[in-house]
């Protein structure tokens, strides 16, 4: 079986907006126990990252991946240095993610959060889930 829903989230700039409850409404709407959720942004200057919900830890991501692509004016790509930037930061740092799903929950996320970054907000995003298993 397999269960699809697209999602439009308001984002801020070098922000993250958490998806877990989002993607536990789709997964229970979905009717599958067991399987594999993927949860892939739209967007090409959007990424998707699994980590602590703890405000420093994402603080401490959302500063570093500032540091290791900053925006600047001498990027190819001149619609502005963030745009030029974020495209960089969903390249390496991945616009999807593929989660194992058992008894209709996502395995290992005690503690943890599935988070859109967005790398060239503010703007609406747009997110699909997919959930697929029986």
């Amino acid at each position: 079986m397999v269960y699809t829903d697209s999602h439009v989230i308001g984002s801020k700039r070098d922000g993250a907006e958490i998806l877990n409850d989002l993607i536990a409404k789709d997964i229970e709407k979905s009717g599958i126990k067991n399987g594999i959720a993927v949860i892939q942004s739209c967007d090409p200057t959007v990424g998707i990252v699994r980590t602590a919900v703890k405000d420093t830890v994402l603080c401490d991501v959302i500063s570093e991946i500032r540091k290791i692509v900053p925006a600047r004016i001498n990027f190819k790509n001149e619609e502005s240095p963030e745009d030029a930037a974020g495209h960089i930061k969903a390249a390496i740092f991945g616009q999807s993610l593929t989660l194992a799903l058992k008894d209709g929950a996502l395995l290992d996320m005690e503690g943890m959060g599935v988070f859109m970054l967005d790398y060239d907000g503010p703007q609406n995003r747009k997110i699909d889930v997919l959930i697929m298993g029986e």
